[in-house]
């Protein structure tokens, strides 16, 4: 989205953390974008833009999607007026949710048990650590991240 000028707007953090709560409990809830959009009588592309703060939602749309959700639109709002408006959104840990693919790793993530979900753990912090940026790890050893899991927890 542009402004007058040629220039991207930058949506308000306020208006980031806003979809982002959308988003969650819509995933929460076990709905789809597009299945939202139906209940609210807008298309998903609508749904996207909200979720993205590319649209700013209108009081009277953040009823209705509250509604959809099954949720009071305090629910989605709570606490948003007292984040620092200074902070990005971003820096929000739970704003990690918004990179494609997310939220289906966390929720996977989930379903591990807990030495699997170590072993992912360990596997991400080594792949991070890749010393050129844009490397690939190909392949990494069990026995190696289990070494340094160990190393780490003695650290601790």
């Amino acid at each position: 989205m542009t402004t007058g000028g040629g220039r991207r707007r930058v949506p308000h953090p306020r208006d980031l953390a806003l979809g982002l709560r959308i988003r969650e409990q819509r995933k929460a809830a076990g709905i789809t974008q597009a299945g939202l959009a139906r209940a609210v009588g807008m298309t998903f592309q609508q749904v996207q833009k909200y979720e993205r703060a590319l649209t700013r939602v209108s009081f009277s749309r953040l009823v209705a999607i509250s509604h959809a959700l099954g949720c009071k639109v305090g629910d989605l709002i709570a606490g948003l007026d007292e984040q620092d408006v200074g902070q990005p959104i971003f820096q929000h840990k739970a704003a990690h949710l918004r990179v494609r693919g997310a939220a289906d790793l966390l929720a996977g993530y989930a379903k591990l048990e807990r030495g699997q979900r170590q072993a992912i753990l360990n596997l991400l912090v080594e792949l991070t650590r890749a010393e050129a940026p844009g490397a690939v790890v190909t392949a990494v050893s069990p026995i190696r991240l289990k070494t340094e899991a160990t190393r780490e927890r003695r650290l601790s």
